[in-house]
């Protein structure tokens, strides 16, 4: 009675696990059909929100972020009076990007993004849209044991404003972060 029993328990399981097989691959099927059909609307040059938004972009990187604010600590001093580089409030919502700064002072964005642009950020813990509004000068080779090849962390880093020092100091540095530009200046 008991291998009667087994053998009875063995043919539900497998028609149990038959059944969820098929559910699982109709599910698939239905859902690749949906990604076909909608990818007439869809090119190599546009993504979707986490919020099902669909926006067409200008470029795509991936970068690494890191955040700022009006503190001593962040913002030289002379440097810090409320205002981004391109002369709007310092505020939420806007990114700097990395600069150099030559012997007579002059500056040149050293990134790849432009003061201006309007980006699509995606990262673990950060989402939405930003403004590039603000540059600041940040060299990894001033870091202690930075490599030359560190030096691409310069490029494609994004710093984020924030309110507070201690929110800055909490973001740390997040990678990856997936960045849209989805309008040039």
């Amino acid at each position: 009675m008991k291998n009667i029993d087994r053998l009875t328990w063995l043919i539900l399981c497998i028609i149990l696990i038959s059944i969820l097989g098929i559910y699982f691959l109709i599910y698939s099927l239905t859902t690749s059909l949906y990604d076909i059909y909608t990818l007439t609307n869809r090119t190599r040059d546009s993504f979707t929100t986490t919020n099902n938004v669909f926006m067409f972009c200008a470029e795509h990187y991936s970068m690494s972020g890191t955040a700022y604010t009006s503190h001593p600590d962040c913002v030289d001093l002379k440097w810090n009076d409320g205002l981004t580089s391109t002369g709007t409030k310092a505020r939420e919502g806007i990114v700097a990007i990395n600069i150099d700064i030559d012997e007579d002072d002059n500056t040149q964005v050293h990134s790849v993004l432009k003061l201006g642009q309007t980006i699509y950020v995606k990262g673990q813990f950060i989402e939405g849209i930003f403004t590039v509004e603000d540059t600041g000068y940040f060299k990894v080779k001033h870091l202690e044991g930075a490599s030359p090849k560190d030096l691409i962390f310069d490029i494609y880093n994004l710093d984020f404003y924030v309110p507070t020092i201690d929110e800055a100091r909490d973001f740390g540095i997040q990678y990856p972060i997936e960045v849209w530009v989805i309008e040039k200046p």
